[in-house]
């Protein structure tokens, strides 16, 4: 009887497993369905032959968070900037253990009503007189201004279409004839859209990593840096270095090596800022010292009856060359700084030159 029940209790598990088996594919089998059926619904929709069927993504994820946090937050992120909006959104994450785990996304360009129909992802609209600045003008006297009953906030002073000699064109039943415009009806094609996408896909990084590991959206020159933004490598770029690291093929990638040429200049570039900080530091000290001598009240007086020996001297009056009360003996203000400059000096000429060399031969290749 022991040994039936373990039996049995062997098959009752092996039929679990196959049942979760089974449950698991039919989820697979459900999510394939419902991403086959949205397209080609975007597809059914779309008349036009060009007409965009959709907005692509890639963002890359913190290798700190794990899966699940990243199925996570990942998941906030969309619905909050842009199926809360009114896009269909469909993602995926993508890692192959190389250190680079991504998300891609597709959305779509036509917004999903709650009535489940889709909506306009442009609407037709006179084309109005506007300022230099793009705004519309305002101007309730002119001949050709317009406000719509419905809605009095669509106004302004329409543009008329003109024959070949300049006048008003004349259509049916004798009426003026107005020019139309295509307008985003979404307002998801403004380019302003995408540094607000990027900034919010930061903050939702940030407020889930340490401060050591935040993640900044602008670019170096934005951020006030002066290092060298290094170009993006890909997968091919570094399967070709690896490929000439166990020379399997006699060339590198021009990205890699463009990469590390960029990183040694970096860390150069990060060698001269800290060396001019020690030269600002002197500058200020140095500052500091003919400040205090200019305060030092006069070792003569007027009528030179009080005058002092010293007169005349530039004696430091107890004081070093960095400023500081001390031994009275002259230092070098710059003391320190002229060996790490003549060292800068001569790596920035063999790195400058390292470089045009290496550019001459990118070029004729």
């Amino acid at each position: 009887m022991y040994l039936l029940k373990i039996s049995d209790g062997s098959r009752n598990l092996s039929d679990i497993k196959g049942q979760i088996t089974k449950n698991a594919a039919l989820e697979k089998f459900k999510l394939i369905f419902q991403k086959q059926r949205l397209w080609n619904e975007v597809l059914r929709i779309e008349k036009s032959a060009d007409a965009q069927l959709g907005r692509s993504f890639e963002f890359s994820l913190p290798k700190e968070w794990s899966r699940q946090e990243q199925i996570n937050h990942t998941t906030e992120y969309i619905q909050k900037t842009f199926v809360d909006k009114g896009m269909c959104a469909d993602w995926s994450i993508h890692d192959k253990g190389d250190g680079n785990p991504h998300v891609h996304l597709l959305v779509t360009m036509r917004p999903f009503n709650p009535d489940h129909s889709w909506g306009n992802k442009e609407v037709k609209d006179w084309d109005f007189f506007r300022d230099e600045n793009g705004n519309i003008v305002v101007d309730e006297s002119h001949p050709d201004w317009w406000q719509d009953k419905k809605n009095p906030a669509r106004h302004g002073i329409r543009i008329p279409v003109l024959d070949e000699n300049g006048n008003p064109k004349i259509g049916a039943r004798n009426r003026k004839q107005w020019k139309r415009v295509l307008t985003d009806a979404t307002g998801w094609n403004n380019q302003k859209n995408c540094e607000l996408w990027r900034s919010e896909w930061a903050n939702v990084c940030n407020a889930h990593l340490k401060t050591e590991n935040h993640i900044d959206h602008r670019s170096y020159a934005r951020q006030g840096k002066l290092e060298i933004p290094t170009i993006h490598e890909g997968a091919d770029a570094r399967k070709i270095d690896e490929k000439f690291q166990n020379g399997q093929t006699p060339s590198a990638s021009w990205k890699v090596e463009e990469n590390q040429i960029i990183k040694r200049q970096n860390a150069l570039l990060n060698k001269i800022q800290i060396s001019f900080g020690k030269v600002s530091g002197a500058l200020t000290q140095w500052k500091e010292r003919l400040d205090d001598i200019r305060r030092k009240p006069g070792s003569h007086s007027y009528d030179g009856d009080n005058d002092k020996p010293d007169r005349g001297t530039a004696e430091s009056y107890g004081r070093d060359g960095t400023g500081i009360a001390g031994t009275g003996q002259a230092a070098s203000v710059f003391s320190g700084a002229e060996p790490e400059f003549k060292k800068l000096k001569q790596r920035i000429i063999r790195a400058a030159e390292s470089f045009a060399r290496y550019r001459r031969t990118a070029l004729t290749d």
